[in-house]
């Protein structure tokens, strides 16, 4: 028999006076236990809200093991003076934890954010950094409020992190490296629970990433006729968009590196370029060589004629002193797609895949093409490779003893 004034839904069983406002206080909401005796048995009967279903349920607690109905009753008074305190300190019977440091999921999240914030503010966090952690917080909130609702930091359990990565991967259809990519942020978004003391331990721990074995590169080159048509668009209607172009192709300089270059990274007598850790993705200092076609290149457009400390791609991609968004070469590239009619497949970033493949074709050292692209190992380089390799002359005529 539910409480005096206290109604449940057929449907639902949630109480309609009752907000179904997640929070700490409803996880501490009950109904005073009482003792019941009947057919059913001796019994303590209590309600308690759990925040699992959002809705009160009935705890039954069964005596009938005490023996007489004396001590029966005595040991039921007892019980229900032991669990009305426990109740009043925020003790719930549906939650493995007591309630009195309660907190829930999303006052975690928002902790985590804000600290996300500090760190890109204070220049901690690259811009990327940031982007990519406001995103991940972005598709876990629509994960939570769409698939699988929860409520409290306890409830942010192993199970549910791998539910949220099987979303990832097999519900929105991402490829297996952005799955690793998500399990990376739950894992620090873990460590932050944990050093905040707002977890015990880590749900990820024991979670797996999927092995980089079985993940390939994607080849999305570009073939070089194709390249040729690009270079002669470019330097008719777009000309300091082809010195992108150059710098993706021959220096494998990444877009948003490239954003952050200035005049002064040049050195023109050794044809070198210096990347500085604080601009490149893996912070470590680093050296590429210049072409002699990439550098008389951007002598022509009068690069090296600004200020040393101007970048080299600022407004309308000329040299100035203001930064750029990387994405303004993604709309550079749009006009040269269309224009030219190029697949949808061929992207900018194409350009450093069709060069570092170009270069392991035209017989150059993998190392020195490692070194370029600033790959940390070979392996890395020969991905580019694949299975798309010349046969060897030499062995196609061969005709052995056997």
């Amino acid at each position: 028999m539910c409480p005096k004034n206290f109604h449940t839904s057929e449907k639902t069983g949630i109480s309609p006076d009752f907000s179904l406002r997640s929070g700490v206080d409803e996880a501490k909401s009950y109904y005073p236990p009482v003792f019941r005796e009947n057919k059913a048995g001796c019994y303590i009967e209590l309600y308690a809200y759990n925040p699992e279903t959002a809705q009160f349920q009935r705890k039954r607690i069964k005596i009938n093991r005490v023996k007489g109905t004396t001590n029966r009753r005595k040991y039921a008074k007892d019980l229900i003076a032991r669990i009305t305190d426990q109740l009043k300190h925020g003790w719930n019977p549906w939650i493995a934890r007591d309630t009195e440091n309660l907190v829930t999921f999303e006052e975690g999240l928002s902790r985590y954010e804000a600290y996300v914030e500090k760190m890109h503010s204070e220049g901690y966090f690259r811009k990327e950094t940031y982007a990519g952690y406001k995103s991940n917080i972005k598709i876990l909130r629509l994960y939570i409020a769409k698939e699988q609702p929860i409520y409290y930091l306890y409830q942010f359990s192993r199970k549910f992190c791998s539910d949220f990565l099987d979303y990832i991967f097999i519900d929105r259809g991402n490829g297996a490296q952005t799955r690793n990519n998500y399990l990376n942020f739950l894992r620090v978004l873990s460590g932050y629970f944990v050093s905040k003391g707002l977890l015990q331990s880590k749900p990820t721990d024991g979670i797996a990433p999927i092995s980089k074995r079985l993940i390939t590169k994607e080849r999305t080159c570009i073939p070089l006729d194709v390249v040729g048509k690009i270079g002669a668009w470019c330097r008719e209607n777009d000309p300091h968009f082809l010195l992108a172009c150059h710098l993706l192709y021959y220096c494998l300089v990444r877009p948003v590196e490239m954003t952050r270059l200035k005049v002064r990274h040049f050195n023109l007598r050794k044809g070198t370029l210096v990347l500085p850790g604080d601009i490149t993705k893996n912070k470590t200092d680093s050296v590429v060589t210049v072409p002699k076609k990439v550098l008389h290149y951007a002598i022509g457009l009068g690069v090296f004629s600004a200020n040393m400390d101007d970048y080299i791609f600022s407004d309308r991609l000329a040299p100035g002193r203001n930064g750029i968004d990387p994405k303004i070469f993604r709309d550079h590239w749009e006009k040269v797609r269309k224009a030219l009619k190029l697949k949808k497949e061929w992207k900018f970033y194409s350009l450093k895949d069709t060069g570092i493949t170009a270069m392991c074709k035209d017989k150059l050292a993998p190392v020195t093409v490692k070194d370029q692209a600033r790959h940390s190992s070979l392996a890395i380089t020969e991905l580019y490779l694949g299975h798309d390799v010349d046969a060897v002359p030499e062995l196609l005529d061969l005709d052995g003893a056997l």
